[in-house]
C-alpha cells in the first residue's frame, strides 16, 4: 500500500486515466473528487463490506 501526504488542492494519479483530489479538510474528514473512465467502478469500502456480509446471509440461509 502506497501511504502519501496531500494538502487541500493537490491530487494523486493512479494509472494514466484515473485522478483523486482533496477537495477539503475539516474536522479530521476529508472530501475528495476521483475522476476515471466509465468503466472502472467507484464504492465507498464499507458498501463493498455490506455487500459481502449479505451475500454470506443469504449463503447461509440455503
Amino acid at each position: 500500500m502506497l501511504v502519501v501526504s496531500r494538502k487541500q488542492g493537490e491530487e494523486v494519479c493512479i494509472g494514466e486515466s484515473i485522478f483523486v483530489r482533496i477537495l477539503e479538510v475539516r474536522g479530521g474528514r476529508a472530501k475528495i473528487a476521483i475522476e476515471a473512465p466509465d468503466r472502472v467502478l467507484i464504492r465507498r469500502a464499507e458498501l463493498l463490506e455490506r455487500a459481502d456480509a449479505s451475500k454470506n446471509i443469504r449463503a447461509s440461509d440455503k
